[in-house]
Parts: C-alpha cells; structure tokens; sequence
C-alpha cells in the first residue's frame, strides 16, 4: 500500500527534543576506586613486611663458630678476587724513582733532521704523525719569511752527530729524506 507522505506527524516539529543526561559510568568509577584501595594496600603491606623481616632475623639464632666460619670464606674470597684484579702502584713507585736526564753536551751544539718545510700547518701535523707511527720524536716550528709563515717539520734534537745520522739513515729505509743541521742550544 503506498504511503502518502504529505501528511507527516507534526507533533515533533514544534516541541525541541529532550536532552539526554549523561549516564555516570559506574564501571569507571569502580574500576579507580579499585586501583586506589589495590595501590593502598600495596603500599601498607610492603611497609608491614619490611618490619616483619626484621624481627625473623632477629629471632634466628646462629651459632657464633658458623659466623666464623662463613666470615672466612668471604674474605678468602675477596682475597683471590683482589689478587686477579689489575694493581695500580705507581702512585707510589713514581715519586720515589729516579729520571734520567740525557745529559746536554758541554759544547751547546745539538743536532736536527729537518723533514719538510710546508705552508699549511695540517700538512705539517699530518706528517709529524706520520713519523710517530714510525717511531720518531717530530715536532713542528713556525718560522717567518718573505712568503709568510712557514712550518718546519724536525726529528730530534740529537746530542751527537752519531746518533742524527743513525736515525737519518732509518728515515731512508723510509723512504723519507731528511737534511742535518747543527744548531747552537
């Protein structure tokens, strides 16, 4: 049967609707004050049972020959642990050594192999690290002139002339040349 939509209920079109309320949400409400009362609860046993292991300690009665007993074994162990450990004396043993100093020669002449002379200091530093990878006491000078500054890369300095030309020889089996000068110290 058709419906005849041109008579509709009017009933709803003057009157606003009704506002529904909001239901409380009982299962939320108990469900926080669950978690509080479980979180109290908690918090009271805990501080109960830390008296309550005290007082068990305190009614154990151990033979005083046991204690021994046990005390030596601990420090036995301890013992072997610190034995295998890594000693650290020379806080002590430092002090109380003697350094010895290379003697400088009367005459004040020492000896210098020169490297290189480099504009850039980074190039300078690379090759000085170079040469301690080789085993090699390299330092760097900055000298001034015409150009501007320059940087001189050293091996030494030698007190003898025998033992800068050693170590010259040693840059040869490098493949690095090097050139001696004598300087006044």
């Amino acid at each position: 049967m058709p419906k005849d939509y041109a008579k509709r209920n009017t009933r709803s079109r003057g009157r606003p609707k009704k506002k529904q309320k909001a239901k409380p949400h009982w299962k939320l409400w108990a469900f926080t004050i669950f978690c509080i009362a479980l979180f109290i609860f908690i918090l009271v046993h805990l501080s109960g049972s830390h008296k309550s292991t005290e007082a068990t300690v305190k009614t154990l009665s151990v033979p005083a020959q046991k204690i021994v007993k046990v005390r030596a074994k601990a420090t036995a162990k301890i013992k072997k642990l610190q034995a295998s450990q890594p000693k650290f004396d020379f806080y002590t043993i430092l002090p109380n050594e003697k350094i010895k100093v290379m003697p400088v020669p009367k005459s004040g002449v020492q000896y210098v192999l020169q490297i290189a002379v480099v504009k850039k200091f980074a190039e300078a530093d690379r090759l000085k690290a170079e040469l301690a990878l080789l085993g090699f006491d390299a330092f760097v000078t900055k000298v001034k002139s015409r150009g501007g500054e320059i940087n001189r890369v050293l091996v030494g300095p030698y007190f003898s002339k025998k033992a800068a030309v050693i170590d010259q020889r040693r840059l040869m089996q490098n493949q690095i040349k090097s050139i001696l000068h004598k300087e006044k110290s």
